[in-house]
C-alpha cells in the first residue's frame, strides 16, 4: 500500500540536533519550506542532506 505521509524524527547527537525526513511521496517542496523556515527563524546551520 503507497504512503502518502510525512514523518519527523528528532533526535540530538553531541551538539547536533537532527531532523529525520521521511514522506511517501516524490519532491522536495516541503522539507525545502521547513528549512526555509527554520532560517527565518534565526536556526543557525540549517542544511538538507538526502539520503536514499
Amino acid at each position: 500500500m503507497p504512503e502518502n505521509g510525512i514523518m519527523l524524527q528528532l533526535a540530538e547527537v553531541g551538539n547536533h540536533f537532527y531532523i529525520d525526513w521521511y514522506q511517501g511521496f516524490h519532491g522536495d517542496m516541503y522539507a525545502k519550506a521547513m528549512r526555509d523556515i527554520m532560517k527565518e527563524a534565526g536556526i543557525k546551520g540549517v542544511r538538507l542532506e538526502r539520503v536514499e
